[in-house]
């Protein structure tokens, strides 16, 4: 178990690695595309069991299952140009691998994803099988297997289609640079913040819980991770001034999932408009800001309401004034405002996202409290964690890759 927790490791380091060495160095679309993919596939399945409650056989199972992934890449990129030629027309063995990646992908996205979006990423497939038998505009001619193999594992359309293409060059960077910030210490950072500026009323608990949400979700741009950031810190909190476990976790949850949609992050949704509608990424922060704020505002009044309904008690004070909190913590912010810049200067999200990296790890090093610098060692468990933050998200992209495929084909 030791040697395959530390096989696990290394694969994150790797994973998190491709990502940013393609976005310093040009790397051939197919390569960077199949290789992240390949991490996909061991990583997945040695990180998402296939029973929950394992065994030496389930476990063997998911190493094998991992190592038959990787060798459908491997078996790709071996004689790449030959592969990419014989799309239209597999061969025996093209098809084989193919129908091997095809399904252990549909596994990986049970595993990692759920059950829900299994059955939907099922029923394209099958649309594209059975197509001649639905009515009206959704009826077409219907494909064979050879050529939904062909056109899902061989070209760019399917798999190795634009949503993988979202993740390895831009949703990888901007998650491992939301892990960054978080393992410098900048969700305390916000937490004072929002413990500062709240006030002491009925409502000053839901309020602190709903700013920090929206402080750490910016930057992070993971719904996911901003929620199990906030929880551990603000749950004592909202539990002193009244709440229910049941309304504390609903509140944290609605604000962490607002991550999804707040600049200047966001989530990997602005990626793939970025990327379909062919427009600059800044334009993409802009035209989310005002949802942004419209959402935490109507979050903010069923917060105000819900505190006059049940009559919370206010929160103890810090004793820290806002002006207090930036001026000994506020270097979190020199990150942030790097990568603004940058993206406003029309610089690349990879190229901005590098930047930000840099300076979040550099920026660490002013805080007085030596367990937040980010040290090579930390840095590594900070790649981890952002990696294993990615990673479902990761499955969720390259699946529905197969989805857009359909619609392709």
């Amino acid at each position: 178990m030791k040697l395959i927790s530390s096989a696990v490791t290394a694969l994150y380091v790797g994973f998190v690695a491709w990502s940013l060495y393609g976005a310093v160095v040009p790397i051939e679309t197919y390569v960077f595309r199949m290789v992240h993919m390949g991490f996909i596939f061991a990583l997945a399945m040695l990180v998402f069991p296939s029973s929950k409650r394992e065994k030496h056989w389930t476990r063997a199972l998911d190493i094998g299952l991992a190592l038959l992934g990787a060798a459908t890449i491997v078996y790709a990129l071996w004689d790449l140009d030959k592969f990419i030629r014989r799309s239209t027309l597999p061969d025996p063995a093209d098809f084989i691998m193919g129908v091997v990646a095809i399904v252990l992908l549909v596994e990986i996205s049970r595993r990692a994803v759920d059950i829900t979006f299994t059955l939907v990423l099922v029923g394209f497939l099958l649309y594209a099988f059975f197509g001649h038998y639905f009515p009206g505009p959704l009826s077409h001619k219907g494909y064979d297997l050879d050529r939904i193999v062909g056109h899902m594992y061989m070209t760019l359309e399917g798999i190795f289609g634009v949503p993988l293409a979202v993740s390895v060059s831009f949703v990888t960077l901007f998650v491992v640079y939301g892990t960054f910030m978080d393992v410098a210490g900048a969700g305390t950072f916000w937490l004072d913040l929002s413990l500062a500026v709240m006030g002491r009323k009925s409502s000053s608990a839901g309020r602190g819980a709903l700013i920090t949400t929206a402080l750490l979700g910016g930057p992070q741009g993971s719904g996911v991770a901003t929620t199990m950031s906030v929880t551990p810190v603000m749950w004592p909190i909202l539990k002193q001034a009244g709440y229910s476990a049941d309304m504390a976790a609903g509140l944290i949850a609605a604000g962490g999932i607002g991550a999804v949609i707040s600049p200047p992050l966001m989530g990997a949704a602005a990626f793939l408009i970025m990327q379909f509608l062919n427009v600059p990424y800044w334009d993409v922060v802009i035209m989310v800001t005002v949802p942004t704020l419209l959402y935490y505002l109507g979050t903010f009044f069923i917060v105000e309401i819900a505190s006059r309904k049940h009559n919370f008690v206010p929160p103890e004070t810090t004793g820290k004034s806002a002006w207090t909190v930036i001026r000994t913590q506020g270097y979190h912010l020199i990150s942030l405002i790097v990568l603004v810049i940058l993206l406003a200067m029309g610089r690349s999200p990879e190229d901005s996202a590098i930047w930000a990296l840099l300076a979040t790890v550099l920026s660490s090093y002013f805080s007085r409290d030596r367990t937040q610098w980010l040290t090579p060692r930390r840095i590594l468990e900070a790649v981890a964690e952002g990696a294993r933050n990615m990673l479902p998200v990761a499955a969720l992209l390259a699946a529905a890759g197969m989805i857009v495929g359909v619609f392709s084909l």
